[in-house]
């Protein structure tokens, strides 16, 4: 009997065990799946489709998902006429906006302005400094609790994609755009103006044939000022500097070449005689380090 108990025991734990690895395993093939950015059969599907006649069906299907699929394939396959059908989709549609919403993974708008650079082209320049600009002259409907005119969390999300892709066309026109948008006056956003002079930034870069690290770190802490670091960042609460918003960007830019920059970052914390400029630097090397994991 006693040997009984303890096999019945050991058969229902294994049972659990083998149940318990099932679950496991069919979680990560989900997730691996869902990571592919076409999580079940139907769009797989679509993933195989290389015209955009075919496409058509599934660009205005009811569902959401569908749509997504459609349009990541439409920028794969498609034509420079094809961005003409993208931005008839992204002005239908709905732009259901709020001042503090939660959204899973990219909106279908940031979608369309990604297949839109996929495209390529002067076409897609031009139509991608066209929905930035819509979308700031007509995106700030909301207020903060500071009274400041800011943008909802999908339109920000589409401006911040639309600047982030125009980094693809690192021509003097583009530059001027970006350019002109950190310097309005009519734009309350700081973190909307650091994106422009990120991309600012980064046409820069580009232009001048600065690729390395080492010339990008150098380039990068060039271009800080000591004006625009701690108190001294805010004009009023709410309302950065513009010393400080273009700190910001060039803090941001550093901070995203990741690790392989903090060698030149660390020397030049200790070489820089300007603390503020210094300081800078340090709240970089801080950034990049809780980013990578990295112990002090």
């Amino acid at each position: 009997m006693k040997y009984s108990i303890v096999f019945r025991v050991f058969f229902l734990g294994f049972i659990a065990f083998v149940c318990l690895s099932f679950v496991v395993l069919t979680l990560k093939r989900n997730s691996e799946e869902k990571n592919t950015g076409f999580p079940n059969e139907k769009e797989r599907a679509i993933e195989k489709i290389d015209n955009t006649k075919k496409l058509l069906p599934y660009l205005t299907s009811p569902d959401l998902e569908t749509r997504k699929a459609g349009i990541i394939q439409l920028g794969r396959v498609g034509k420079p006429h094809d961005i003409d059908l993208l931005m008839k989709i992204l002005h239908e549609e709905p732009l259901n906006d709020a001042p503090h919403i939660e959204t899973v993974g990219r909106t279908i708008q940031e979608e369309i302005v990604l297949a839109i650079t996929t495209i390529d082209g002067a076409k897609a320049k031009k139509q991608l400094m066209k929905i930035v600009k819509e979308y700031i002259e007509t995106g700030a409907k909301f207020k903060d609790h500071l009274g400041r005119n800011i943008f909802g969390v999908i339109t920000a999300k589409v401006i911040y994609e639309g600047l982030e892709s125009l980094r693809n066309f690192p021509d003097k026109e583009v530059d001027s755009f970006v350019c002109d948008i950190e310097a309005s006056n009519k734009i309350d956003d700081w973190s909307i103006k650091e994106a422009a002079w990120s991309t600012h930034l980064a046409i820069q870069m580009k232009r001048q044939g600065i690729q390395n690290i080492e010339d990008q770190t150098r380039f990068l802490v060039s271009q800080l000022n000591g004006s625009g670091v701690g108190p001294d960042a805010w004009a009023r609460p709410g309302i950065k500097t513009p010393q400080a918003i273009r700190n910001g960007a060039v803090q941001s830019t550093l901070a995203n070449l990741g690790k392989d920059a903090l060698p030149n970052l660390q020397d030049f914390s200790q070489t820089l005689t300007d603390k503020r400029k210094v300081r800078a630097i340090k709240e970089v090397i801080e950034s990049i380090k809780l980013r990578e994991g990295i112990k002090n």
